[in-house]
């Protein structure tokens, strides 16, 4: 709702009765409103407290008339006029003073709306860089938050990753001995193999042999007339050769499951090696998008802090070199 005349004549007669002059900044200051609405009201207010009813021309004084002399009378008539022709030229030298004092506030009125619309405009800059200003600090700290994170992270990925380069070590370690081991295995196998390729041969003349003595046998049983013992004696010696076949199974069977045992041993050692190698390039590549991540982080956070910051932001910068340096 705007200011009205009877609020202006109020604020003007509360200033008056206070002791305090009634200009126009105090009565604005009391109503509100603008300058060029409440000047008029209060010129108003001012030429009707001035306003007070002057004689041009009064009556012949009394002790005048009592003289009864026409020539005091003529001298007051010709003194009235010539204060009437004074005055008159008073008030036309006060009334080109007025209009040049409202001309010229006026323009002070003009002049104190632009300011007042300015200053109107600088506050609501003021409140935008202010929030502006509270945005990039919220954007800082977090900012500052996620590189403290992402260092912490790195840090942790460096400790995973020496312990995964401990681990493969260590089992580069084991594959040199279970290599060393595989390479005695081989040895062991070659010479159980050439036991048993021997094992084999001598199965094959026993064989043979049995096959001899089974043959005799039969030959001896269609004879019918072989003696007991004799015959006693092949069945103990076919016995014999069939313990020993028996035997030298075993020890082929014992040869070829040692050979075996070797292989997998191998196998399975090479097999943890390629994990453990699998393991920490996986761990380097993520050290290396996190350290790029990092840097970009970093870049990015000396492009949002302001020049106009000042020492409190200079203050944090060895903070962020110590991140940038667990970076790298």
């Amino acid at each position: 709702m705007g200011v009205t005349r009877e609020q202006v004549f109020e604020a003007a007669d509360r200033l008056v009765a206070e002791g305090q002059k009634p200009t126009l900044a105090e009565i604005r200051r009391i109503t509100g409103g603008s300058y060029s609405t409440i000047c008029p009201w209060v010129n108003e207010w001012r030429s009707r407290a001035q306003a007070t009813p002057r004689p041009t021309q009064g009556p012949v004084p009394e002790p005048v008339t009592e003289a009864g002399k026409e020539a005091v009378a003529k001298i007051w008539a010709a003194a009235a006029e010539l204060a009437d022709s004074r005055l008159a030229a008073e008030r036309e030298a006060l009334e080109r003073a007025r209009t040049e004092l409202e001309t010229a506030q006026a323009e002070a009125i003009a002049l104190a709306d632009d300011l007042s619309a300015e200053n109107d405009e600088l506050k609501t800059q003021l409140e935008r860089a202010e929030a502006s200003e509270r945005l990039a600090r919220d954007e800082l700290t977090a900012q500052h938050a996620r590189i403290e994170g992402q260092a912490e992270r790195i840090v942790e990925q460096m400790r995973e990753i020496e312990q995964l380069r401990t681990a493969l070590s260590d089992a580069e370690q084991r594959t040199a001995v279970l290599t060393a081991q595989l390479e005695s295995t081989n040895e062991r196998a070659s010479g159980a193999e050439t036991r048993t390729q021997q094992l084999e041969e001598r199965l094959e003349v026993v064989s043979g042999e049995l096959t001899e003595i089974r043959q005799a046998l039969e030959m001896a049983q269609r004879d019918a007339a072989g003696s007991n013992a004799r015959l006693e004696a092949a069945e103990r010696e076919r016995s014999r050769l069939q313990t020993e076949i028996e035997q030298l199974r075993l020890a082929l069977s014992t040869a070829e499951q040692s050979r075996l045992d070797a292989e997998r041993s191998a196998i399975d050692a090479a097999q943890r090696a390629a994990v453990l190698e699998a393991q920490l390039a996986a761990a380097e590549v993520r050290a290396e998008e996190a350290k790029q991540t990092t840097t970009a982080l970093l870049e990015r956070l000396d492009r949002i802090i302001p020049k106009a910051a000042g020492s409190d932001i200079t203050n944090k910068m060895p903070r962020r070199k110590k991140v940038a340096a667990a970076a790298g």
